[in-house]
């Protein structure tokens, strides 16, 4: 009798603490599945969080904070990686935002690789930047250099044109460009407004990137003075990137330089947000049977393809 209740006793502990141990070890799943979801949206608040950090109406590389996490940038674009070793060369000498420096990127890439001929111009290159990426990725991607027109009157911009230019939509002309409405009569005079030295930019061009010096053209002064003079100059056009800021630039540089584009080519506006420009391209086309179809960049940027 003895040894069957210590049997009995021995079957109910071994009973018990099989029991024990198969919650254990339920709990113990329990409580990895809660760690690891933990852990899963942990990282996903740290993904989201970068994401809206890194996703405002335009990315400018001045950012302390882009600048410090540039490495960690990445937009899903085709090439980005390649792209971003050139935009660490050029970031310096360029206000253009990080979408407007990539789509201008994709756009040399796929002149070079559909065979797109022609020059590239742009009007209001500042210090060099966005020229020096056009180079860059030409030099990557295509066979042989290519002609570069850069247009700039290297003292900065001149007075806006009060009803045109003015344009608080996006844009405080006044508080930006230190000038009221009131003021800017469209005069060919420097405002110290975004000066660059002309030197700064053949130094890029040249001698920190090596674009050839028989390929690149600079036409130092107003646009009203530089561009009707340079047409003889340029046969045909791939690429025109625009980046004039004021009404009258961009109806200078249309009125001149888009003829010289190319059925395919590329038209590029880089001051979307500023009055003056959306006015002079909408006035221009507006006489041509209407605006083509512009793909968004972001905020301030756009482009279209010439048909």
């Amino acid at each position: 009798m003895l040894r069957s209740i210590k049997e009995r006793v021995k079957e109910s502990i071994k009973t018990y603490l099989e029991s024990q141990e198969k919650q254990a070890k339920v709990l113990g799943n329990e409580i990895e599945k809660e760690l690891n979801l933990l852990d899963e949206t942990n990282q996903k608040k740290s993904i989201v969080g970068q994401a809206v950090r890194f996703c405002p109406s335009h990315i400018h590389l001045s950012d302390p904070y882009v600048r410090e996490n540039f490495g960690a940038l990445s937009r899903g674009y085709d090439e980005e990686n390649i792209y971003k070793e050139f935009i660490s060369l050029i970031r310096d000498y360029t206000m253009v935002t990080y979408d407007g420096l990539i789509s201008l990127c994709d756009i040399v890439r796929n002149c070079e690789q559909k065979g797109i001929t022609g020059d590239f111009a742009e009007a209001g290159v500042w210090k060099g930047g966005a020229t020096a990426l056009m180079s860059l990725v030409s030099s990557k991607f295509g066979n042989k250099p290519r002609m570069i027109h850069a247009f700039d009157s290297f003292i900065g911009l001149p007075e806006p044109i009060g009803e045109k230019d003015f344009d608080v939509r996006y844009l405080n002309m006044e508080e930006t460009f230190k000038i009221s409405k009131e003021e800017s009569r469209g005069n060919l005079r420097p405002i110290n407004a975004l000066c660059a030295e002309k030197e700064t930019f053949r130094k890029l061009l040249v001698d920190k990137i090596g674009h050839p010096t028989d390929k690149l053209m600079i036409y130092e002064g107003w646009f009203q003075d530089t561009i009707p003079k340079a047409i003889d100059k340029i046969e045909e056009l791939a690429i025109l990137r625009l980046d004039g800021d004021l009404y009258d630039s961009y109806r200078i540089s249309l009125e001149y330089l888009y003829p010289k584009v190319k059925t395919g080519g590329f038209v590029i506006i880089d001051d979307w947000c500023i009055g003056g420009c959306r006015k002079a391209i909408q006035e221009y086309f507006a006489a041509r049977g209407g605006v083509p179809f512009m793909s968004t960049v972001d905020i301030t940027g756009r482009y279209f393809i010439k048909p």
